[in-house]
Order: structure tokens, then C-alpha cells, then sequence
């Protein structure tokens, strides 16, 4: 029987980088708008989100995007069930260009 130096896994384990450390979401083309107003908190999104970049809140409902992490993918807006979409995808450049709020406005009519 051998013995395992267990001062080498925990050493490996404390190198460990958490997600929090790792922005993602900076080479994407697209970013999906969420409108909390027509959301009805399915968590579809939430579900399918391949990146966990859905945000819930303490009563596990949807709070906003982590676009830190968000790709882009548009799984998200597939998989939103209302009518109109709670989520719909806008070009990342005109974001930037016009800003958040200002897209959300145009996008949803609000």
C-alpha cells in the first residue's frame, strides 16, 4: 500500500482559479436585453444558459445578465417563452456606441 503526499493536492487545489476571475464576455458580437417587465421568471433561460450567466436574485428569480461571462450564444432568447420576448439580442457595437439603457429603450419600446 502507498502513501499519498496529501500537502501536493492541497497545494494544487489552493492554484485553483475561480470563475469570477475569468471575463468571457469580451469577444462577443451580440449581447442579449433583457425587459423584466414581460419576464415571467420561467428561468428557461437560467436552464439552458450554457455559461451561468444569468443572474438570480435571493427569492431565485431573474436579476439581470452577467455580461462579464455572457457569449453571446443567444440560447437564451431561443428558449424565452413569452410574447414579446423577454429577451432579445442587439449588436454589441451599438451598445457600446449608444449605451445599455439606450438600446433597451429602443429595442423594447419602453
Amino acid at each position: 500500500m502507498s502513501i499519498v503526499d496529501l500537502s501536493k493536492i492541497i497545494e494544487i487545489e489552493s492554484k485553483e482559479e475561480k470563475i469570477e476571475n475569468f471575463e468571457t464576455g469580451s469577444w462577443r458580437v451580440e449581447r442579449p436585453i433583457w425587459n423584466e417587465k414581460t419576464c415571467i421568471n420561467c428561468l428557461f433561460c437560467w436552464q439552458y444558459c450554457p455559461d451561468a450567466s444569468i443572474i438570480l436574485d435571493k427569492d431565485e428569480k431573474m436579476a439581470g445578465i452577467d455580461y462579464h461571462h455572457c457569449k453571446g450564444c443567444g440560447i437564451c432568447v431561443e428558449v424565452c417563452p413569452t410574447k414579446p420576448k423577454s429577451l432579445v439580442m442587439a449588436l454589441e457595437k451599438d451598445v457600446q456606441e449608444k449605451g445599455l439603457n439606450a438600446i433597451r429603450l429602443e429595442v423594447f419600446k419602453i
